[in-house]
């Protein structure tokens, strides 16, 4: 007897692994705002982004920068200020970056500093995947085509996540009045990082009422 056996389980794992690979999901693991600050909405913005080489820095910023101009938030990129402005425990901000956000008359300083990337390992549940099966007999008669769904194993991988901490700083008193941690599942590129989480980064500061609607 020929047994024929067709089965969709790579090609169904090719498609779950493109997936994967082409989308940085970030998710905020935790948020703080001052729930004293009453002065409304943010107009204008300067972003200063902090990573360990100038690239990513200015990675950061142009992706800031862009997605507020796309929000109708007017943004300025600090690349050019060379100081040190990630403190262990966000509070004040740096004064050299204050006098400079007060000269371009901003609103709100955001300082985004790339912390880390740490290693997790994450669990993938079964997979079902779709079986076709197909026989013959000795004179090559075929029988009925039967078809069954099979389940794949549950299974661990090992994936980078990138841990980024974003504190926004009011010009005026130079007071934090908003910080979040972010974190982003195996990006597939830097610029892929940035992009991602500038977008959940804008989204969360609307939320918070800091950005106009």
């Amino acid at each position: 007897m020929i047994n024929y056996i067709h089965s969709f389980k790579i090609i169904f794992s090719i498609l779950m692994a493109l997936v994967m690979s082409s989308c940085s999901a970030t998710q905020l693991t935790a948020v703080w705002k001052d729930d004293a600050y009453t002065v409304g909405a943010l107009k204008k913005i300067l972003v200063k982004g902090t990573a360990q080489n100038q690239r990513d820095s200015r990675l950061l910023e142009d992706a800031f920068v862009r997605q507020f101009s796309q929000n109708s938030i007017e943004a300025f990129a600090g690349t050019r200020m060379t100081i040190d402005v990630k403190p262990d425990i966000p509070g004040e901000m740096h004064p050299e970056l204050i006098a400079e956000a007060q000269k371009r008359q901003t609103d709100a300083v955001l300082v985004v500093h790339l912390v880390g990337v740490v290693k997790k390992t994450v669990y993938h549940p079964p997979r079902p995947y779709f079986m076709s099966m197909a026989y013959c007999d000795l004179h090559y008669r075929p029988y009925p085509l039967s078809s069954h769904f099979m389940y794949e194993p549950g299974y661990y991988t090992e994936h980078p996540f990138f841990q980024i901490e974003s504190n926004l700083y009011d010009t005026r008193t130079s007071q934090l009045i908003w910080s979040a941690a972010s974190e982003t599942f195996d990006p597939a590129s830097i610029n892929a990082l940035v992009e991602s989480v500038s977008k959940v980064i804008i989204k969360n500061l609307r939320t918070s009422q800091l950005l106009p609607k």
